[in-house]
Order: structure tokens, then sequence, then C-alpha cells
């Protein structure tokens, strides 16, 4: 059975096909004697279970006796059915303890209320990787709640698998282990802080496993494994991350010790992504934010979304389309619609007049007011609103909202620069000398009045600032990475990203900058970039040492970007060994 590229539907389940290696090597570190027990609270299809029931047998367990020490939760009835299948056929006896229901819903044994079976020495699976827009409703409720029972709470935007994680350390032992893959969130996102403490307050022992290459063909999320211990000796205790470079490398830890011979982490900082670059130059970094003139964005900036057009196709309109539908210049706006239309570190009015002069949209449509029914009666754009009532662009989600249906909000916004918040290579920061507005496919940033004083343009000197070293491992380490390879930086992470206010000479880089960038030479305007703000502060060595720090995490993110599409052109290869599972991961 084939793999396939993520649909609605798995995006609404998290229902994704885990590598027997991954479920082997887990059940082999979570399981240490024939008598454990173990519990798979999603266990789709059984490979966790049968890899577990495996691992009994190798440890001295009879096949009666192990399937004894299994438990299985799953809300999928025909999962269970399945699973039912597949362990009956292999035990050829009794099969593990299977319950058909939702795991949020059921009462933990270290809860409040009598739950459906014991504490167990492990608990291990693949949680449900669903984002919080299709985590909703009455199991978000659930979900939420069960994860205040272990006294954590959790903000409304996290993703499913975060309060699994934690309702999931309610059915251990004190002294149990959790081997879980999870989103490589957990190591960066502000919703998963409380998680990381709870991790670090609830074991001795916190070990991650991260992975250079995709784990996971054709799902956009970086997989990452977590193994936690309640027993291990408190000299052993701490935090671990070890950088692997894809599966095969799981064949160096063939036994528990052989992790815990790896050196913990001493200072877990709030973000874990850090731990997984050159400490040479995270020191080098950290001692830039301590001593160097240095402003978070935030400190200088407001970031925010921009328009939501609601209809793309209808509201965003080329030169063409304005002159064919004699629309009137004073209800249009100059805008620029997505990333690919801004190349230099600066807009100015001649990009601008191309993307015009090449048939792009270039043009929002933009009517607001109070009077906005009555004023455009009996002007040439009411053809096109009428054209839009044909084709029902009226009765879309955004459009239905709104009073008129076509007054798009915001659209006459004109920030002081854009920034990129999915981006390949690197975020990008874009002074907005044209003076145009934005659609939400970039962010708006509005420097504050002392921000800008500095300089005569619109956006000051920072948009040359934003291309040093420091700030763009300072966005690596702010923002997400995602399976693909893409770098996301939402408002308030890109807030918190970090700026070096240039000394006085820095004019000289502007048109360097801007014109590398133009031609797609990003190391070319970050080494002119450098040269202005890094050279005066750190010397060659220090400089080199940050410099192998932010190549680290470009090259995380860029390497599985290649291997991700090498794995989804190999799937069906590749699959075609697997045993099928719909654990949940997406």
């Amino acid at each position: 059975m084939t793999n396939t590229t993520p649909d609605t539907a798995q995006k609404k389940t998290g229902a994704y096909y885990t590598p027997p290696v991954l479920a082997d090597f887990l059940t082999r570190w979570a399981l240490r004697g024939p008598g454990d027990t173990a519990l798979d609270p999603g266990c789709g299809e059984a490979v966790f279970l049968l890899a577990a029931w495996r691992r009994l047998l190798d440890l001295g367990a009879s096949p009666t006796t192990a399937t004894t020490r299994l438990y299985g939760i799953e809300r999928d009835a025909n999962a269970l059915a399945t699973s039912r299948e597949r362990l009956g056929s292999v035990a050829g006896g009794p099969i593990p303890t299977l319950l058909e229901a939702d795991f949020f819903a059921l009462p933990s044994p270290n809860g409040l209320f009598e739950a459906p079976m014991p504490a167990v020495d492990a608990v291990i699976g693949n949680p449900p990787y669903i984002r919080y827009h299709h985590f909703a409703g009455e199991t978000r409720r659930r979900a939420l709640k069960a994860a205040r029972v272990q006294g954590v709470s959790l903000s409304a935007l996290t993703s499913a698998w975060a309060p699994y994680l934690v309702h999931a350390c309610g059915f251990l032992h004190p002294a149990g282990r959790l081997a879980f893959v999870l989103p490589a969130e957990l190591l960066q996102t502000d919703y998963a802080a409380p998680v990381r403490a709870f991790l670090m307050q609830r074991f001795r022992s916190v070990t991650v496993v991260t992975f250079e290459c995709a784990v996971f063909p054709g799902a956009m999320v970086d997989a990452v494994l977590l193994l936690a211990d309640g027993s291990v000796p408190v000299e052993r205790a701490g935090l671990r991350v070890l950088r692997l470079h894809d599966l095969a490398d799981l064949g160096r830890y063939t036994t528990p010790e052989a992790l815990l011979a790896e050196p913990p982490i001493e200072a877990p900082a709030d973000k874990w992504t850090e731990h997984l670059l050159p400490p040479e130059g995270v020191a080098v970094y950290h001692e830039l934010l301590a001593r160097a003139p240095t402003v978070a964005l935030g400190d200088i900036a407001r970031v925010d979304v921009g328009f939501v057009s609601g209809n793309s196709k209808f509201f965003l309109l080329s030169e063409s389309d304005v002159e064919l539908w004699d629309i009137e210049p004073d209800l249009l706006m100059p805008a620029v619609a997505r990333s690919g239309d801004i190349t230099g570190a600066y807009y100015r009015p001649e990009d601008w007049a191309a993307q015009r002069a090449a048939g792009s949209p270039c043009y929002v449509l933009a009517i607001g007011g109070a009077n906005a029914a009555v004023e455009v009666e009996q002007r040439g754009v009411w053809k096109y609103l009428q054209a839009g009532l044909t084709r029902r662009v009226h009765a879309g989600y955004k459009c239905r909202s709104r009073r008129p249906w076509y007054a798009v909000p915001q659209a006459r916004r004109v920030p002081d620069a854009f920034l990129t918040y999915l981006s390949h290579e690197a975020p990008r920061l874009v002074g907005n000398i044209a003076r145009v507005a934005n659609t939400n496919l970039l962010h708006c940033v509005e420097f504050s009045q002392d921000a800008l004083h500095a300089t005569a343009t619109t956006s000051g000197h920072w948009p040359v600032s934003w291309y040093s070293t420091l700030t763009l491992l300072s966005a690596e380490l702010c923002g997400r990475s995602y399976g693909g390879g893409v770098l996301k930086l939402e408002t308030k992470e890109a807030e918190r990203v970090r700026l070096l206010t240039p000394p006085p000479g820095y004019h000289a880089v502007l048109d360097t900058v801007d014109m590398a960038l133009r031609h797609g030479q990003l190391d070319t305007a970050r080494a002119a970039a450098d040269r202005a703000l890094l050279a005066p502060l750190l010397d060659a060595d220090a400089r080199n040492a940050l410099e192998a720090a932010y190549q680290a995490a470009r090259g995380r993110r860029m390497i599985r970007a290649r291997t991700n599409g090498v794995q989804r052109r190999q799937r069906g290869v590749e699959n075609s060994q697997a045993i099928p599972q719909s654990a949940r991961f997406g």
C-alpha cells in the first residue's frame, strides 16, 4: 500500500504510515523486561503493538504472556478491526486488550476517575498531528481538559499531539517510559513551551532524536523521536538532543544505555531548536545578544498580516482587468500579491511598474466606508461587482461576513516593509519604497517613528540589517521549520527576531545588498551586511563559528527539502515493503 501526498482527510485525522524501523526502535528502547506492560493510545493498524509483541518475545515472554501485557486504543472501528486481525494472525491465540474509544475521553490511571486499564511501564506510538484549525469542537475541549488534569494548561492554538502527549503520561507508572514519534514543533513552537517544561519536570531523562533527512515522505512536517524515561539514575538525568542523518543511523543506538552515553545539555533553552546547532556558534550568538547593540524587531516595529481578500482571483486585478471592466482608479489600490513579486531589499516604484507591465495582479479592489454600496452603483465598477455576484464571490467564507461583501478590510494599508513568512532559502525583510499594499501572503511591518528617524527612507536601514548572519540565524531559531524545508515566521515569532543597530557608514552597503538580492545572491548580500555590521564586533574565529551555526540551521531545512522530494518520487517502492498502519501523524 503506497503513501500519498497529504490531502484534506489526512490533515483532519493526522493519519499517516509509520516506518516499521521507527516502531521497532521505539519499542526496543521502551520495553526492558519480559514482564513490562505497554500501551499504544492510537494503535491504528497495530504497527507499534506488533513491534511490542515481538520485543517481549525477544526478552523471554511467551506468546500468550506477551499479549496480556499489551493495550491498544483506537477510535476508528475499521482500523481497530484490522488491528485485531493482524494481531490474531501473528499471535495465533489471545490478542492484546483493544478498546474502541476516543483517547481524550478516557480517564487516566493517575487521574481522578476510574480508568479502563492499569498504569503501564511504557506508552508508545505516533500521536495525531492535527493543526488547531482542524482540531476543534468537543474533541478539543476534552483534549485540553485532559491536559489540565496532568497540570498542563495549553493554548487554544495548540495542535492535537500536545494534549495527547500530556494525557498519555497519565497512563504511566511514575518510573515509566514514553516513546513517541512527534512533529518537530515540540522543539520550536510557543504553544509547545508548557509541554517542554512538563517533560523536564515529569521525567528524569528526556532524549529527542532528530533527522537531517525527511522521515515521512510527503508529509510537510518534520519528525522527531521523543524518549522520556522516569527511571534513570539521577546522575544520568537531563535533556539530550541527538542529530542523526537518517533512519539508518538509529542502528548506532541498540540499547537504552547507548543513548544515555551521550552527554546531557546542562541548561535547556526555552526553545530546544538551538541544541541542534554547533555549540560554539550558539555561544557566539548569545554573546552578541548580550553585549552588542541589538534590538528585537518587535521593539522597533509591529508585524501584522496583510489584507485578506477572500477571493484573490476576483479582488486582485491586472492592468488589463482594470481596462476591460472600466474600473475607476480611486477604487483601486496598488498592491503586491506574493513574495515572488519582490526580490531586493527594497520594493521600489519601478518594481511595481514592472509587475504591472508584465500583466501580473498589481491592484486590489479597495472599496470601503459606510456609503460604499451607494457610491458604486452609478460607476463603472458596478458591472464588475455584478459579475462577482453571478460567480457567487459574495457567498465565500470571508465575503459573506462583510458589509458590503466587496469591501476588503485593510486594503489601503501601506506598511513600511514586507516580511515573507513562508520562506525556503531565507525570510526576507523588504522596504516598501513603492508605498503599496500587500496581501496576507506577506506580513506587514510598520516601524516606530524612532526606528525610522535614522534615515530618510520610509523603511530605514532595517531591511539591510535583516540580512546579517546574526539576524538570519535568529530567524531560524525564532521560526519553525517544516518537512518540506520551509521556514515559517508567525507575526509574534517575527517580532522576536534580533537585529543589529548599524554603525555609522552602513549606507555604503545599501545598494550592494539590494542588488545582490535582486540577482538571487543571498550569501553575497549577507557577506556585505556582515562586513558593515559584524566585522567591527567579532574576530574571524567568532564570525566563522556564527557562520557554521547559521549554515547548520539553514542546511537542516534545505536537506530535508531535497530528501523529501526524492522520497516522494520513490515512496511507492519504499512503502511496498512497509506494514500499513494509520499511525497519527500529519
